[in-house]
C-alpha cells in the first residue's frame, strides 16, 4: 500500500462523515493502518475505522481520533462574550 492509498481513503472518510472528522490521518504500516484525528463523538471514531477496514481491508492497529468536545476560537470584536472566546463544533 502506498501514500495514494492513504489519500483516496482520507479522501473516502471526508466524503461519508462530512465535517464530523476533522485532522484526519490515515496511516498505513506493516503491521495494519494507524487513524489520527479529532472528532465530537465516540460513534464517528468508530464509523471511521470501520469505513477504513471496508475500504482496504486491513486491520486497525491503533485508532487514534480523539474524541472532543467543543473547542475555543477567536471570537471577531463587537462581540457580547466576555473574554473573546467563543465554543464552537470544529
Amino acid at each position: 500500500m502506498s501514500d495514494d492509498a492513504s489519500a483516496r481513503v482520507e479522501s473516502l472518510l471526508r466524503d461519508r462523515l462530512s465535517r464530523r472528522v476533522w485532522d484526519l490521518h490515515v496511516m498505513i504500516e506493516e503491521g495494519g493502518v494507524v487513524l489520527r484525528g479529532y472528532t465530537s463523538s465516540y460513534h464517528c471514531k468508530q464509523l471511521a475505522q470501520h469505513l477504513v477496514m471496508q475500504a482496504l481491508g486491513l486491520k486497525i492497529t491503533a485508532n487514534q481520533i480523539e474524541v472532543r468536545r467543543a473547542v475555543p476560537r477567536p471570537v471577531q470584536s463587537g462581540s457580547e462574550h466576555a473574554g473573546g472566546m467563543a465554543e464552537s463544533w470544529v
